[in-house]
């Protein structure tokens, strides 16, 4: 979850703040509120039809890093149940892990000949 503020889901809001989490609270702990310059590049990816914790999370997310300059690759799939993983029971899903292994390539954070399993 990125924003406590912004469609949050309210079980995880309770597990990590507490029945009584105020705005201040909340907005302390929406990661999309805290973007600088100096957070890392990220890899996100999400399930469009998501019950748990809608696409928005990901796409605010992602504008925040956009509009700060910060390196970031999105892919949202059509579908998956949150918590899908791996991805391996959603065929379209499960390449995100070839997509996120082509992105370090393209940084440099993954040699040419590095071996990743399940890719």
């Amino acid at each position: 979850m990125i924003s406590f503020l912004d469609e949050p889901h309210e079980g995880s809001v309770e597990a990590l703040l507490g029945p009584d989490a105020d705005a201040r609270g909340r907005a302390e702990h929406s990661v999309d509120r805290h973007v600088t310059p100096r957070t890392p590049p990220a890899f996100v990816w999400h399930t469009a039809d998501d019950a748990a914790v809608p696409v928005g999370h990901s796409l605010r997310y992602c504008a925040a890093l956009a509009a700060q300059a910060v390196p970031f690759e999105l892919h949202v799939f059509p579908s998956g149940r949150h918590g899908v993983g791996l991805g391996t029971e959603v065929p379209r899903v499960a390449q995100w892990t070839s997509l996120c292994e082509a992105w370090l390539r393209s940084l440099g954070w993954l040699a040419d000949d590095a071996v990743i399993p399940g890719t």
